[in-house]
């Protein structure tokens, strides 16, 4: 690839609004946009409706001038503290990062005279379903939009969104983070671990990943233990399930948060991924940045990233299937090596900072056009 002019953006000005940055897959790749655009010579601000939380610190250090609304007042209240803002700033694109602010963009966008562009960072119809009344109209208000699924970019299509006003932009690791060597030595002497990480909510489906380990237990001749990683509003639940389960705590462990998942990614052998609905999730890309096989439903756009027994592995959502596809692999050297060195590849061809800083070129210039 031939090398990006460090100010191709130079003069462009961004103001982010982001419902939240807390700990998060959607908040982390704000972040790395926001960094790149920096890199490119934009000038980015940056307004989330809360403050006070994970990823405020960071992003203030590459130099964004930030705002916090502090998750007070009504919906209206924070439009209008909205329109003060970026009357302020003077930008000449108001950019949402979450679904939910969509609408903020799209009214304060209008009543200003800027370019607005809305985002979908999961399911769209899912998105959609999940605000109601605001649903559509959260996918048609904003001038531009962008997915980070081709699911999502076939759906908004399908909900009446131009092709010309809709862009693709696909999640982005910093790949420098990862150790890129590959995995898959078969350690005899220590448990086979499996890993999933993600928010404890009801759409990740967790349960299935602890119904795993406890079959795993009676199901093999090897010990197996199982990390989960993510707080939510299931946890107790999940915990509690795992007890009733019977399983004890050096068979299934809980974290509830780590800015390292790299470590647990590089010391376990599977990754498993139970969604019922994802956009492209972050994790996926983290396991196989590390060379970490990954099994996962056919959600968001993973059927785009993997392809089943090359690069990764499929299940039907079924514990049932799942525990067959684990059991099939455990002792099989061969095919989790091929598996990893592909992954590896995949990523770092479509998925590093660099295809990251050129799909931004391209969807800005496009749309100053």
């Amino acid at each position: 690839m031939e090398p990006i002019e460090k100010d191709i953006l130079k003069g462009l000005k961004i103001c982010f609004i982001a419902g939240t940055l807390g700990v998060g897959g959607a908040e982390r790749q704000l972040y790395l946009i926001i960094r790149t655009l920096k890199h490119l010579g934009s000038q980015v601000s940056l307004i989330s409706l809360t403050g006070g939380e994970y990823w405020e610190l960071p992003i203030k250090e590459i130099g964004v001038s930030y705002y916090s609304l502090n998750g007070k007042g009504s919906r209206i209240q924070r439009l209008l503290k909205i329109i003060l803002l970026l009357r302020r700033l003077k930008p000449q694109i108001v950019q949402s990062q979450h679904f939910y602010t969509n609408l903020y963009v799209a009214v304060s966008a209008w009543f200003l005279n800027n370019i607005s562009i809305g985002a979908s960072r999961s399911d769209l119809e899912v998105d959609v379903k999940g605000n109601g009344v605001f649903g559509m109209v959260s996918v048609l208000w904003p001038r531009f939009f962008i997915v980070n699924s081709m699911k999502s970019f076939e759906q908004a299509l399908a909900m009446g969104k131009s092709k010309s006003r809709l862009f693709y932009l696909p999640n982005a690791l910093d790949t420098t983070k990862f150790n890129n060597k590959l995995k898959h030595s078969i350690r005899q002497n220590e448990p086979f671990t499996l890993i999933s990480i993600g928010r404890l909510d009801s759409g990740k489906r967790f349960d299935k990943f602890i119904e795993l380990i406890k079959k795993m237990k009676t199901s093999n001749s090897r010990r197996v233990k199982g990390i989960l990683i993510g707080s939510g509003v299931l946890e107790h639940e999940l915990k509690q399930f795992a007890i009733d389960s019977g399983l004890e705590a050096n068979e299934l462990e809980f974290i509830a948060h780590t800015s390292q998942p790299e470590y647990y990614l590089r010391n376990a052998d599977i990754f498993v991924l139970t969604s019922e609905f994802e956009g492209t999730p972050n994790v996926v890309l983290e396991a196989m940045a590390c060379g970490l096989p990954v099994i996962t439903t056919k959600v968001g756009n993973l059927p785009y990233l993997i392809k089943d027994m090359e690069n990764g592995f499929f299940f039907d959502g079924s514990v049932d299937n799942l525990l067959e596809v684990v059991l099939s692999l455990m002792d099989d050297k061969g095919i989790l090596k091929k598996v990893s060195k592909n992954a590896i590849q995949k990523i770092e061809g479509y998925y590093s900072i660099r295809t990251l800083e050129i799909n931004l070129v391209n969807i800005y210039t496009s749309i100053i056009k």
